[in-house]
C-alpha cells in the first residue's frame, strides 16, 4: 500500500488532527464532572459490577461479583471470569489512589474509560489518514461514526464491554493498515500486528471478529494473485501447462495456509486461549472443584451464546435476527445530535416515528452504500486500501454471527459496538466521494470534517444531559454520603442485606460493590439467611421504619440497623 498522497492542505497537516481533538475534547467537558455518574439505562448496571470486579482483583485469584456466608457458616463467591482480565487490571489501577473515597474511585475509573474512548478515536483517524490517503476525511469520518447514542452512552461506562471494545478493536485495524503498508520493513510491521492483536485479546473479545474479517479477505485476496500469478518462462518442460498449473496450485496453497496469515491466527487463537484458560481456572478455584469446567458460569455462559450450549439456532434462523442487526447498525450511523431522534436505549420504548423497522430501513442503506462504494472506488483506492476498508464493516458481522444468541434483541445492545466498523467505513466512502466533485471537492470536504466536529460536540452535550438534573445530582451525592456515613460504622463488619432484588442503582451498589467498600462479609436476604448460630453486626436495608435498632435515622435511600432484631420489623 502506497503512502497517503498529499492534497492542497499539506501545509496544515495538522489541522485535521487538531480539529479531531477539539471534537473530542467534549466528552470530557460536558462529561467530566466528578459527580455524574447516573444514566436511565443499563449504563449504571454494567459500571457498577465491573467496578466490583475490578475491586475484587488480588483479593482472590478469581474475580467476583458478590460474597456471602452459606449455611455452614463458610464465605461464598459468585465467580464472574467471562472477560479478559486487561481491563479489570486497568480500572484497578486507575482507582487505586482512592483507597477512602469511593466517589473519587468511580470518577478516576470514568476518566480512564473516556481516555480509550479518545485513543480509539485517535487509532481510527490514524488508520483511515492511512487508507484514504486524506486526513480531512479520516477526521470527519472518525468523528461522525463516534457521535453515535452507542459509542457516547458507553463512553465513560465502567464497563469492560464500552470503550475498551472500541479501543481494541481499533488498535488491532491499526496494526492491520501498518502491516499491509510494510514496504521494505516488512518483519518490524508484522511483529507489531501480534503484540497489538495480544494486547487487544487482553481487553475484548470482540477482537476476533476482526481477525476473522481481515484473515478471510486477506488469504483471499493472496490466493487470487497466486493463482493469477504468471507460470516461469524458458522451461524445457514437455507437459507445460501441467507444471504451471501444479505451481500456481502450490502458490495456492501457500498463500491459504503457510506464511503470516497463518502465524497470525496461531498466534490469537493461543493466546486468546491462554487468557480464556486463566480465567476458567481461576473460576475453577472458586468453586473448590465442585464443579466441572463445562458447569463453571463463564463457561456455560460461552457454550450458550455461541450457540453450543443450545436455544440460539432459531435466532439465527429468524427474521428479528438480522432486523435487530440492522437496527444496530442504523444507531451507529446516526449522530445523536441528530434533531428530532429519540433517546434510544435498552428497553426504552422508542418513538414511533423512529420504530425499529425504520432504523432497519437506515441499517440497509448503510450497509448497501457501504459495498457498493467499496466496489466503486477502485481509481481512488488500491486493491489493498480496498480490503482494509472492507474488513471495517465484516468486522462487526463476523462477531455478531457466532455470538448470535447475545446480540439476537436488545438485551445486550452493548453489543452493537462491534459494528463501529460499519459507520467508519460509510462516511470515509461518504467523504472520499464528496472529495471527488471538482476544484471545490476538498474544501468541502475540509468544512464537512469542522462541521462533524461539532455534530460530535453536540451529541456529547446532549448525551451528557440525559437524565442529569438537579434533582438527579442531589439525589447522587445524598446516597454516596450516605454510604461513607454506613461504612464508618459498619466497617470490617458483616451486615445483612434485606432487600428485594430489583436492579436499581441503589441495590446494585449495595449487592455488588458494597462488600468490598466494607471489608467485611455480606449476608443476603431472602436469598440467604444467616447460618445457625450466626448473627450479622449490621442489617443494610432499603426500607425504612420507626425502629430504636436504627443507626442512620437522617437518612433518605440507605438504612442501617443494629443488628437482626430490625428484620421482623422491616419484613412487618
Amino acid at each position: 500500500m502506497s503512502p497517503a498522497k498529499p492534497l492542497w492542505h499539506r501545509r496544515h497537516a495538522w489541522w485535521p488532527l487538531l480539529v479531531l481533538l477539539l471534537g473530542l475534547s467534549a466528552v470530557f467537558v460536558f462529561g467530566g464532572d466528578r459527580e455524574h455518574f447516573y444514566r436511565p439505562w443499563v449504563h449504571d448496571w454494567i459500571s457498577v459490577q465491573d467496578l466490583a470486579l475490578a475491586e475484587s482483583l488480588f483479593a482472590k485469584p478469581f474475580r467476583f461479583v458478590r460474597v456471602r456466608r452459606g449455611e455452614d457458616g463458610q464465605l461464598k463467591y459468585n465467580a464472574y471470569n467471562r472477560r479478559p482480565i486487561g481491563v479489570f487490571v486497568l480500572i484497578k489501577l486507575a482507582v487505586w489512589p482512592f483507597a477512602d473515597d469511593m466517589l473519587a474511585r468511580i470518577f478516576a475509573a470514568r476518566m480512564l474509560m473516556l481516555g480509550l474512548f479518545a485513543a480509539a478515536a485517535a487509532l481510527a483517524y490514524l488508520s483511515l489518514a492511512r487508507v484514504t490517503g486524506d486526513r480531512w476525511v479520516a477526521s470527519g469520518a472518525t468523528l461522525l461514526a463516534f457521535s453515535s447514542c452507542y459509542a457516547l452512552g458507553y463512553a465513560d461506562a465502567i464497563a469492560s464491554e464500552g470503550s475498551t471494545v472500541l479501543f481494541a478493536l481499533l488498535l488491532v485495524f491499526h496494526g492491520m493498515v501498518r502491516f499491509a503498508d510494510s514496504g521494505s520493513a516488512p518483519r518490524p510491521r508484522f511483529a507489531q500486528l501480534l503484540l497489538k492483536v495480544c494486547a487487544a485479546l487482553l481487553l475484548a473479545w470482540q477482537v476476533y471478529g476482526l481477525l476473522l474479517a481481515f484473515l478471510a479477505l486477506g488469504v483471499a485476496a493472496a490466493a487470487l494473485a497466486a493463482w493469477r500469478q504468471d507460470p516461469p518462462s524458458g522451461e524445457a518442460v514437455r507437459d507445460h501447462e501441467s507444471v504451471a498449473l501444479r505451481k500456481r496450485a502450490a502458490a495456492l496453497a501457500r498463500a491459504t495456509f503457510g506464511g503470516q496469515y497463518a502465524l497470525l491466527a496461531v498466534v490469537a487463537l493461543l493466546f486468546g486461549g491462554a487468557v480464556l484458560g486463566y480465567n476458567l481456572l481461576a473460576e475453577h478455584s472458586a468453586y473448590y472443584g465442585e464443579k466441572s469446567f463445562a458447569e463453571l458460569p463463564s463457561a456455560r455462559s460461552a457454550l450458550h451464546r455461541t450457540g453450543l450450549g443450545g436455544g440460539a439456532a432459531e435466532p439465527l434462523l429468524s427474521a428479528d435476527f438480522y432486523r435487530w442487526q440492522f437496527h444496530w447498525v442504523g444507531v451507529m450511523a446516526l449522530p445523536y445530535a441528530l434533531p428530532g431522534l429519540p433517546p434510544i436505549w435498552v428497553n426504552h420504548p422508542l418513538d414511533p416515528a423512529w420504530a425499529q423497522p425504520r432504523l432497519a430501513s437506515v441499517g440497509v442503506a448503510v450497509v448497501a452504500i457501504c459495498l457498493l462504494g467499496i466496489l466503486l472506488c477502485r481509481q481512488q483506492l488500491g486493491r489493498q486500501r480496498r480490503m482494509l476498508l472492507a474488513v471495517l464493516p465484516f468486522a462487526g458481522v463476523c462477531w455478531s454471527l457466532p455470538m448470535r444468541f447475545e446480540t439476537a434483541t436488545l438485551d445486550h445492545d452493548f453489543e452493537a459496538l462491534a459494528y463501529i466498523g460499519m459507520p467508519l467505513a460509510f462516511f470515509a466512502l461518504f467523504l472520499l466521494g464528496v472529495r471527488r466533485l471538482g476544484r471545490w471537492g476538498p474544501r468541502l470536504v475540509v468544512g464537512l470534517a469542522v462541521g462533524a466536529a461539532v455534530t460530535f460536540a453536540l451529541s456529547a452535550k446532549r448525551m451528557a444531559e440525559l437524565g442529569w438534573d438537579a434533582e438527579a445530582r442531589e439525589r447522587q451525592q445524598t446516597l454516596f454520603a450516605e454510604f461513607e456515613a454506613i461504612r464508618e460504622h459498619a466497617r470490617g463488619s458483616d451486615v445483612l442485606i434485606a432487600a428485594a432484588p430489583e436492579a436499581t442503582l441503589y441495590l446494585t451498589l449495595i449487592r455488588r460493590k458494597f462488600w468490598y467498600y466494607l471489608s467485611g462479609s455480606v449476608l443476603q436476604y431472602p436469598d440467604s439467611l444467616p447460618a445457625e448460630g450466626h448473627e450479622a453486626d449490621f442489617v443494610l436495608s432499603l426500607e425504612r421504619v420507626a425502629s430504636d435498632l436504627l443507626l442512620t435515622p437522617s437518612h433518605r435511600f440507605v438504612f442501617l440497623y443494629r443488628s437482626l432484631g430490625a428484620l421482623e420489623e422491616i419484613a412487618g
